[in-house]
This record gives C-alpha cells, sequence and structure tokens, in this order.
C-alpha cells in the first residue's frame, strides 16, 4: 500500500477489514528504549471479573455485585528469523532485566504499555534452524493508588485492622449466650477452633520461641475467658483474632504461610455445621470470626513478605528476629500469591453461603446470615491485597527459562548471570535454591539442561 493510500485510508476511518487491520510483526520497546521486532504467529490474553456472590433464603438464584476487572494478561510467543536470530533473541534476553514497562506494538491490539512477568527461550537449531522463539507472559499495569488507599503496606495493615474490628463487631451482635446449653457449644467449639489452630500451625510457629510464647499466652487467656462466670464476648472474639493471626509473624515466606492458612481454612470449613439449631447458628458466627481473621492474616503476610522482599532481608521487621529464605522472588510468584488469596476468599465465600442456606426455613430471627456487616470490608481487603501484591511485583525479578548449550558450573553461571557470587555467596545459593539442584549438579550441569534464572 503507498502512501497516498495511506493517508486516504486514515482520512475514511482506517482499513475495512481484519486482513487490512492486521500488521504482520509485532515491536517491543524496553524501558531503557532498546527496540526489537520480531514475527507474530498469534497469541492469547485473558481476565477476569471481580464477583461477590451472594445467596439469600428464598430467593431463586444469585444477588451478583461487579467489584470491577483484573488485570488483561497476555501470552504472546514472538520469533526472532535471519542471520542474526541468535543475537537478537540474547539482545531481548538481556533487555528483560530492566525494570519498568515496556511498549508493544502489537499487531492486533496495537499500541499497549505491558509489564513483563516471564519469558522463556526455544532456542532449536537443529531442527528449527533459523528461527528462536521467546514465550513471554505480560500484566497490563494499572495506575499506582494514592497514598492511603490501600497501595502501600501501611495502608494495607489499616484496612486489615479495620476489618478486625468490624468482625468483633458483628462476632458479639450475632452470638447467643443466653442459655447455659448455649454458653456450653461456645466452649466447647471455640477449644475446638484453639485445637485446630495449634495443630495445624504448630510447625509454623513452634521454632520461634517468642511467637510460640505469644501463642501460649493467646491460649491460656481464652481458657480464662471462657472459665468466667460472665461470658465478655469481646474479649473472646479479639483472642480468637490473636490465635489465629500471631503465627504469621514467625516467618516471612509468602507461599508457605500462605499454605499453611488454607490449611486452617480447610480445617475450619470441616467443622462447619451440617444443621440448623441455636447452637449450631453460634458455631457458624464462631467459625466466620475465624475464616475472617485469616483473611487479614492473608493480607499482612502479603504486606511483610513484600516488604522484606523488596528491602532484601529475610528477617521480619518486627520484634521477632528469624532466619528464613527470601520472602518472595520473582514476578510470577507475587502473581500466584494474588490469585490464590483472591481464590481463599472465594472459597470462604462459598462455604458461609452454602452454611447459611442450612438456616433459609427457620424464622428471621434465628437464621444465619453470612457476613452482614463485614462483606464490603472483605472485599475490598481482598481487593486491595491482590492489587498490592501485582503492583509491588513490578519491582521484583523477572524468570527466566534457559536450556544450557554446554555443560557449565553453577559458580560459572552465577557469575555471569548475576554478576559474582555475591556476599556470602548469596547469588550462588539463590541460583541453587532456585533450580533445586543437590549432588553433583551442584557442580557441573549437563548440556541441555533447562535452568531459572532471576533477572
Amino acid at each position: 500500500m503507498s502512501l497516498i493510500d495511506d493517508i486516504v485510508d486514515t482520512f475514511l476511518g482506517g482499513a475495512d477489514n481484519w486482513k487490512e487491520r492486521l500488521g504482520d510483526s509485532i515491536s517491543l520497546t524496553s524501558p531503557d528504549g532498546d527496540e526489537y521486532t520480531a514475527k507474530w504467529t498469534g497469541d492469547s490474553r485473558e481476565a477476569a471479573k471481580k464477583l461477590g456472590i451472594f445467596i439469600y433464603p428464598r430467593i431463586a438464584g444469585n444477588v451478583v455485585q461487579d467489584l470491577d476487572v483484573n488485570s488483561t494478561r497476555y501470552s504472546i510467543p514472538i520469533h526472532f528469523d535471519g542471520d542474526n536470530c541468535d543475537t537478537d533473541a540474547q539482545g531481548f534476553f538481556e533487555s528483560a532485566k530492566q525494570r519498568g514497562t515496556w511498549t508493544v506494538e502489537h499487531p492486533t491490539y496495537g499500541i499497549l504499555d505491558l509489564q513483563l512477568i516471564s519469558l522463556r527461550e526455544n532456542n532449536e537449531p537443529v531442527s528449527n534452524g533459523g528461527i528462536v522463539t521467546i514465550d513471554t507472559e505480560w500484566i497490563e499495569p494499572v495506575e499506582l493508588p494514592a497514598p492511603g488507599t490501600g497501595g502501600s503496606a501501611g495502608a494495607l495493615n489499616g484496612l486489615g485492622d479495620e476489618l478486625n474490628a468490624s468482625a468483633v463487631d458483628q462476632f458479639v451482635e450475632g452470638l447467643n449466650d443466653a442459655t447455659e446449653a448455649l454458653r456450653t457449644g461456645i466452649d466447647t467449639f471455640t477449644n475446638g477452633i484453639a485445637n485446630l489452630t495449634d495443630a495445624v500451625m504448630e510447625p509454623l510457629f513452634a521454632s520461634v520461641d517468642a511467637v510460640n510464647d505469644a501463642m501460649l499466652a493467646i491460649n491460656n487467656g481464652i481458657q480464662d475467658t471462657l472459665n468466667a462466670t460472665v461470658l465478655q464476648v469481646r474479649s473472646l472474639a479479639g483472642q480468637i483474632q490473636n490465635l489465629t493471626q500471631t503465627p504469621l509473624l514467625a516467618d516471612n515466606d509468602i507461599n508457605s504461610r500462605l499454605d499453611y492458612y488454607d490449611d486452617l481454612d480447610e480445617e475450619f470449613f470441616d467443622a462447619l455445621p451440617s444443621q440448623a439449631n441455636d447452637r449450631r447458628r453460634n458455631d457458624s458466627i464462631i467459625s466466620e470470626l475465624a475464616l475472617l481473621s485469616n483473611t487479614v492474616a492473608r493480607a499482612k503476610i502479603a504486606s511483610s513478605g513484600i516488604t522484606a522482599a523488596l528491602a532484601g532481608r529475610p528477617s521480619v521487621g518486627t520484634v521477632f528476629e528469624v532466619t528464613t529464605e527470601a520472602p518472595i522472588q520473582t514476578r510470577p510468584q507475587a502473581v500466584e500469591a494474588a490469585q490464590r488469596i483472591a481464590d481463599a476468599f472465594d472459597t470462604l465465600l462459598l462455604n458461609m453461603e452454602t452454611t447459611q442456606e442450612l438456616f433459609e426455613e427457620r424464622a428471621v430471627d434465628l437464621q444465619y446470615f453470612s457476613q452482614p456487616q463485614t462483606f464490603s470490608q472483605a472485599a475490598q481487603l481482598v481487593a486491595k491485597t491482590v492489587e498490592f501484591l501485582l503492583i509491588s511485583s513490578f519491582d521484583l525479578a523477572i524468570e527466566r527459562t534457559i536450556v544450557l548449550d554446554r555443560p557449565r558450573s553453577p559458580v560459572d553461571i552465577t557469575v555471569q548471570e548475576y554478576g559474582g557470587l555475591g556476599e556470602n555467596d548469596s547469588n550462588l545459593d539463590l541460583f541453587i535454591r532456585s533450580n533445586e539442584l543437590s549432588g553433583d549438579e551442584i557442580y557441573m550441569l549437563p548440556a541441555g539442561r533447562e535452568i531459572l534464572i532471576y533477572a
């Protein structure tokens, strides 16, 4: 098409059909201005809505609250060809180490500002010579929130504290201890929640003396509250929250702590009632408090883990000084953690709404209703936690996957890729840990071995 045709086409409103609108290549400009043009054969993108789904007794269907949409994610294979395909691909790999967003001129979507998450090079000179394919993963970033709107660790912790306070109010208003039988049921179920928490979380907190001592003190406080002549419901609520949230102080690793809280959620779900009566309604309210406490714990896990990761240190940053692995390393790990936290909240809603359905045949004042006061705050906390992880991921490393073309030692790879072994061989330790090396692999890796590098 000539220049005159281009001008006429623009004047008339653009191309007439998809073939004319389709570009034949993809252009990518790195944060530092490095420009690359590659062949493109197709890709995929995905986006998911954030929805609050409610179940109400005697109402057919669900009430759905639209909580906006997650960032669009792109999976884009790009292909370098020609005589310099290998050097072009190598240059792109080096540019991937730069921090910031890329400008991508996409053949079908136009100009996009995208954050690179990970990339994987497929170099097959024997079977596919002259072409190097790199599989890339991207996410479309959002603007950084203004201070105080959930865009910082401090703001996130503040939202968690607000949810804790509202959950206590909800617990106090809903719990019924009017009879001796109901009071006995509260004692029994609260002890069950405490026992489950201790059993699941002990491997996390037992090795840290300060946290272990705090857990013992909280358990003793719960027993004192339950043994009192008059049940102090508000005090009990705070003690249950402290019991479930204190173990997170024992470590900084985001994914391992999320594992523990996922397991604890499952135990709490198994303890939910299977029949509807006044005692089991109290059990539902106690379970709800504990599960919302776990939701706050996940937000605190995200804020403390990311803060430690960006600071480059393993310590918790509180009075509990511990030695642990780095809390999180890469953008894909941060994105995965965000998805896990969102999924955990969805599972909580599903289980509590199923419990609510058990009570729908009872009089309205005797029914259990899921999160009558806390849903909007809990949904906002989860949304801001996910947002915090995604925004913070831009400052984390990109995960690069490469295949060795010759036998190489981990020391050699570490020096070349990380610029040195690091203080006390920290870079070498990172390489060994991230690639799960053991035995002879610590000294020499064979050709064809796939390895991970964090840029």
